[in-house]
Order: structure tokens, then sequence, then C-alpha cells
């Protein structure tokens, strides 16, 4: 501009330039942002830049306004984002600030998770990604963009607590079990820390839950494991791992402490449960009854110590299955620890359960025959037919061992038609051989509530030519104390065919001598346990005169099993019991050994 002396201007000198690209160019930046706002208000997600200066201080020179509307805060344009421990959860903030600080020694791209709090204090996880850079001045940048991933950590937590809690108790389920376990066994090797494992099973939960209904059901579930764990204390993991079956581990415990525990959590998970009104007069509570199986680690005393160290978590968890195995064998409330002796009894049994369905087949069974004597005259009149299993690779397996399997399973009634068919076959030779009269068959009473019994026996009668005068049918005690109406009917259809009908074990039930008088037997054979105690306990010895006289009175035969010693004969002679068996006379004989021993008393 040029002035006059006066100072008036005269005139001005000047330049006009087009701009219009450069207010484009503003107008598209705005418009951008506005677009990317836009798509990250939609998204949940803000764009950032995060500096560190050469003094260590961190800043965010740039926020985009979108977090501001994440966290509930007052957006204001041109100053730099909020401090980041302001906004960042006090859980993460520290190592939030050690992954940046890294990320600047190593120059690496950052991706970090953490927690915020929200200007209305809630909780928002966020997701972090940045590139870095470094400036002229030696400034460190980030340039990232995060996003609000609460809805997915959700998401995945809750289905982190679904795959390792069970729904109904909030417990442990056995995966989780499972993780705590191997948890433990880290812990136990590095810092010399035993534990205990407890499996923890409620007995006949299944016949409970048909009776109380499923509601029920599951109270008595939340309950028993509401007990287990106030029982075991806040350091032990209780775990849910099958419907009525539970786990527990606690650390720091040996087998003495386990012990106890074990004890008081039978005894605790005992005590009524009130599934109603707790006040009124008829309701007494429900009662149940646990087993308990119990695995120690480490543990050296078993000879499998190197199996648990090698592939701790199953093995321990077998060991466990083990021990609880044996304790439901031992009855209800019962629990016991893992041994060696333990698992080779119940591997073998489980051997034999899964062998038992072939052995007939195969012809692994056979027959041996004990004597009955004659006390007076000391000859054989009868035997009885015991059964044994030649197993193929555990060898020779005696009846204790597995006629329960066999009546688990059902393969008893089998079983007990070929000792049936054998017997009769093996009589019918040895009347004409030998001159021997009787066998006696022990029945069983899963074998004797088949409704096809007779008509079984008559076709068994018709195939070896067998006469029922030649076969005694013994049926233990317990079997008959509730003798139902067509047990009975069957019991007198048989002994109107002519069968001899035996009460076997007599005295081991201790209940069914009203029902004697009304039961078509012949014969009671006195419990070995009594005569083994007769002349050690007078009341034993008072059981033996007491059924001798039953006995007479009802004018049945008698025979004593067990007999072992002269005294034991004399006693049972002297009160009138005139035949027996046991191993004073002879033990059970293979068929050569049977027949040698009959020819050479005669």
């Amino acid at each position: 501009m040029t002035r006059a002396a006066s100072g008036q201007p005269l005139h001005m000198i000047g330049t006009n330039r087009d701009i219009t690209a450069f207010k484009e160019a503003l107008r598209a930046r705005e418009e951008i942002q506005d677009q990317v706002e836009g798509i990250l208000e939609n998204m949940n997600g803000y764009l950032f830049q995060r500096a560190l200066s050469p003094d260590g201080n961190v800043s965010y020179p740039y926020v985009s306004e979108s977090l501001y509307r994440m966290l509930g805060l007052p957006f204001e344009p041109g100053k730099p984002g909020p401090d980041l421990r302001q906004v960042v959860s006090p859980l993460d903030a520290d190592r939030v600030e050690a992954a940046i600080r890294q990320s600047a020694r190593d120059m690496t791209a950052l991706d970090l998770e953490f927690r915020v709090r929200t200007g209305d204090d809630r909780e928002l996880w966020i997701s972090n990604r940045s590139s870095i850079r470094r400036l002229y001045d030696g400034t460190i940048i980030w340039d990232g963009f995060g996003t609000d991933i609460t809805v997915e950590k959700r998401a995945a937590q809750q289905l982190f607590y679904l795959t390792y809690h069970d729904k109904l108790t909030g417990l442990r389920n056995r995966l989780g079990f499972e993780a705590d376990l191997e948890s433990a066994v880290t812990s136990a090797i590095e810092n010399l820390a035993p534990f205990c494992v407890f499996f923890i099973d409620i007995v006949d939960f299944r016949a409970m839950n048909d009776t109380l209904g499923m509601k029920k059901g599951d109270y008595i579930i939340n309950e028993t494991a509401r007990r287990l764990q106030t029982i075991a204390g806040a350091d032990a993991v209780v775990a849910r791992i099958a419907g009525d079956e539970f786990a527990l581990l606690k650390r720091a415990t040996d087998k003495i402490a386990a012990t106890l525990l074990a004890e008081r959590l039978c005894a605790v998970v005992a005590e009524p449960i009130w599934l109603g009104n707790e006040n009124a007069a008829s309701d007494a509570g429900y009662r149940i009854d646990v087993n308990i199986g119990i695995a120690g680690f480490p543990d050296e005393e078993t000879s499998s110590a190197s199996a648990l160290l090698q592939n701790p978590v199953p093995e321990c968890m077998k060991r466990c299955d083990i021990a609880l195995y044996e304790a439901k064998r031992l009855g209800r409330g019962k629990f016991c620890h893992y041994s060696d002796d333990i698992d080779h009894r119940v591997r073998n049994r489980t051997l034999l359960q899964q062998s038992l369905h072939l052995a007939l087949a195969n012809n692994e069974f056979l027959l041996h025959y004990q004597p009955i004597f004659d006390f007076q005259s000391g000859k054989i009149i009868a035997a009885v037919a015991l059964v044994r299993w030649q197993h193929p690779t555990l060898g020779f397996q005696p009846p204790d061992q597995f006629i329960p399997l066999a009546e688990e399973s059902g393969l008893i009634v089998p079983l007990g038609a070929w000792v049936l068919k054998t017997s009769m076959t093996q009589i019918r030779q040895w009347r004409t051989q030998i001159g021997l009269q009787k066998i006696a068959v022990n029945v069983s009473g899963v074998q004797f509530s088949q409704t096809d019994f007779v008509e079984m026996v008559e076709n068994l009668l018709r195939e070896t030519g067998a006469t029922p005068d030649m076969i005694e049918l013994e049926l233990t005690e317990t079997t008959l104390i509730d003798c139902s109406p067509d047990m009975l009917a069957r019991m007198n259809a048989l002994r109107g065919m002519g069968f001899t009908l035996a009460i076997d074990d007599f005295g081991a039930g201790y209940s069914s001598l009203k029902y004697l008088s009304k039961l078509p037997v012949d014969k009671l054979k006195i419990d070995q346990w009594f005569v083994g105690q007769m002349l050690n306990d007078s009341s034993d010895a008072a059981i033996i005169r007491t059924i001798v006289a039953l006995g007479k009175g009802l004018n049945l035969e008698l025979t004593a099993e067990g007999v072992e010693t002269m005294p034991q004969r004399d006693f049972l002679l002297a009160e009138g019991c005139h035949a027996g068996q046991g191993y004073l006379f002879s033990k059970p004989l293979a068929q050569k050994d049977f027949e040698t021993t009959i020819k050479t008393r005669k």
C-alpha cells in the first residue's frame, strides 16, 4: 500500500490466489473425518496417536471423539487425549504401561487388551493395535486404532465358565478339575507340596432321583456340594465331575489328614437333608451316604510311582477310581485309600468281568466235589458240587472271585444251568460206577428268581437222563427270607417232582425262623461261621443247639458246613447233627480225585 505525505492511502498493490482447491481439500478432510467418526461410532472404535517423548513422558496428542463417547466423557476439540491412568483400570494400568515401554525399546508394533472405566463407573474391554515410528527429535509415535470388545470378552468369559464349571452347582466340572489338578501337580513338584485327591460318589443316587423326582434330586446334589465345600475348606477345590460324583483336591495333605477328612465328609454328608418343611413333624429329613476313593501325589510307596510322575493327571484320577470302586465294595459310607493290592484286585476283577462272557463257550469252568460224611460211620453219603474257573491267563479262580460278577451281569443263569447239567450227568454216572447217590448243587437267588427255572430243570432232566432224587438243590437263607408267592410255588413244584431242598448257610440271615415252618424244605445246612466259633463262644454254641433242636422239631435233616476239627465233629454229633462237610474230612476234589477217595473209603 502507498500513502501520501499526509498519510492518506494513494493506491494498493496486491495479488489474488485461487484457493478453491485448498478449501475443497479442507472440506474433503472434514467430510472424511466425519465419515471416519461415523464408521468408528458404528464400530465402537476410535483412532489415536500415542507419543513417548525423550524425557519418558507418555501422552496422547490425538484421540478421536468416538473414544469420549465410549467412555461417557466430555469431548473438547483440539485438546490432547486423557492421561493413561485416568481411564485404564488399575488392574491393567501397570501391565499396559510396561508393554508400551517395551514396545518403545524394541521398536515393535503394539497389540494390547485392557479394561477401562467409564464416566458412569462401568467397565469396558478395549483392543488396541498400533504401528510405531520415531520422529527426528527422538519422540516415538504410535498410530493406532482401538475397538470396544466388551461383548466378545464377556461371551468368551461365559464360554470359559461354562467350559470349566458345572451349571447346576457352580462348582468346577471334570475339565476344570483336571486343569486344577495339573496346576497342583506342578506346584507339588516345584514346591514339594503334596496333595490328596478324593472321588466322592453318592450311593444309589439314580434310584433316589427316580423316587424323589429331578427337582429334589437336584436339591440333594446342591446340598451335598455345599457340605463338601464347607468341610473341605476354602483352600480346597471341589468339583462335580459326573451326575452323582464329586472330586475334591486338598493341598498339603498327607494320608493321615486325608483319612480324617474322609471320615468327616462321610459323617457330615450323612446328616439329614430337609427336603420339605424343616419344622414339620413328619419331615425327619432325607439321609444319604457316600463312598470315597482317595489317592495322593506324589506316592513313592506304590510300585507304579514312576507312572504317576510320568502321566500324573490321568494316573491320579485312575487311582481314585480304583479306590472308589473298592470303597463301594466295602459298603455304604466307606472310604478307601489307593494301594497296590487294591489296584491288583480291581484290575483282576475287571479282567474277569470282561472274560466271563466267553468262559462258558471256551469250556473254562469245571466242577470240584466236596464229600459229605456221616459223622458216625465216616462214610461219604453225598457230595457238594462247587464250580471253579480255570482262567487262561489268571489261572485258577475260586468262586468268591467270580460268582458275584456272574450274578451282577446275569451270567449266573447260564452258568447255573451248566452246573446243574454237569452235576446231573456226573451223578448218573457215579450211581453206577461208585455208588454215590446224590450231589448237592447251590442255586443262586438270581437264578432261582427266573420264572422259567422249573421248566429249565425239567429240560435238563430229560437231556441228562437223571432223576430228581439224585439232586439236592441248596437255596441260601438270604434268598428265602422274603420268599415271594412265585418262589414258594417253584419250591413246591420242585419238591413235588422229587428234589431234595436244603437251606444253605442257615443262621447267616438271622430273620428267617418265622418263615421256616412255611417253607417246603427237607434239610438245614448250618453256616460254617457258627461251626467255627461254637467251641470258642458260648453264644455260637447256643445257636448251634437251637438250630439242631429246630431242625429236629420240624423233622428236617441237618448238615454242618466247615467242620475242621474232631472236637467240632464230636460236639455236633453229641447235639444231634449227624452229617457234615469240611477240611476235617476232605477239601473239594477234582472228579478223578473224588472217585479215588470214595473208592478207598469203601
